[in-house]
């Protein structure tokens, strides 16, 4: 008990509020377990337990780079784990249509951030400001390109509809289109084709759909260029500040001392010493 009163003692306000946070949001994805198992959602319940892992990820990666993060961005990382429980769980992606672009848009900041610091973390104390900005920028698209490689592989193997459809209203004129597919001159118009989808369902009935059906390159396209401009924003500002506005503060490694042979011998008579002469008194 006393440990544990010494441990809350060496908190500080900074250690209280990323502790707070993470609390309230592991408290909402348990509860939301215990909600989608009595409501029998059991898509949404596997989203529940993975909010948990997405929560504890954060200090997983403080501990593993050894850095800390300042406590405002910690509160919006935070919230960003607990957000796609919220758009897809509890319909805010059909409710605002602005969701995921939100999630998108501060995903590329926030792995922008991480990658502006990456060179420190590797060891390279003097990088500097252009060599950080360029590994964020690059590694925050290539997180971005890896999370549509997940969304593609969940759709095609768990049968999820991460990547949206959209429908186009037309389709530009292209030399696909020409007379060398033996198309019909009628077919092909010297302005915007319009084109109309049907898609079947499995009982046999159908929707028309006035324009083009796209599965998913749109969405995936439009997640990745939001993703870089979030990117893009914390680059300017990282160079405009040539880098002194860091959010991570690295935790430095305590120094060793190690003695040699004579030395320590020499350490340990001058604290036998000590002693004697404390004894006696």
């Amino acid at each position: 008990m006393n440990k544990v009163i010494a441990k809350l003692k060496t908190f500080n306000k900074s250690d209280w509020t990323k502790t707070i946070t993470t609390v309230l949001a592991l408290l909402f994805a348990v509860f939301s377990i215990v909600y989608f198992a009595v409501q029998t959602e059991w898509d949404d319940m596997a989203l529940s337990f993975a909010t948990i892992v997405y929560v504890l990820a954060p200090i997983a990666v403080e501990r593993l780079f050894r850095f800390r993060v300042q406590p405002v961005l910690y509160i919006f990382v935070i919230a960003y784990t607990v957000c796609p429980l919220l758009g897809s769980s509890y319909q805010l992606y059909l409710k605002f249509s602005w969701w995921d672009d939100m999630l998108h848009g501060f995903a590329g900041l926030l792995f922008a951030i991480f990658g502006a610091y990456l060179p420190v973390a590797l060891g390279k104390k003097g990088a500097n400001v252009a060599l950080c900005a360029v590994t964020a920028f690059c590694f925050s698209l290539a997180i971005a390109g890896l999370w549509e490689f997940v969304e593609f592989g969940l759709d095609s193997i768990f049968g999820t509809d991460m990547q949206k459809d959209t429908v186009l209203a037309n389709l530009r004129p292209s030399y696909l289109l020409g007379e060398i597919l033996g198309l019909p001159e009628g077919m092909i118009a010297d302005s915007d084709t319009v084109i109309q989808t049907i898609v079947t369902r499995p009982d046999g009935t159908t929707i028309t759909l006035n324009g083009y059906l796209d599965t998913g390159l749109i969405d995936s396209m439009h997640d990745m260029l939001i993703e870089t401009a979030g990117a893009l924003i914390y680059n300017i500002v990282y160079i405009v500040f040539k880098g002194k506005k860091f959010v991570f503060t690295p935790v430095e490694k305590p120094e060793t001392i190690t003695l040699a042979e004579p030395q320590t011998q020499e350490l340990l008579q001058e604290v036998a010493a000590t002693d004697t002469e404390t004894t006696d008194k």
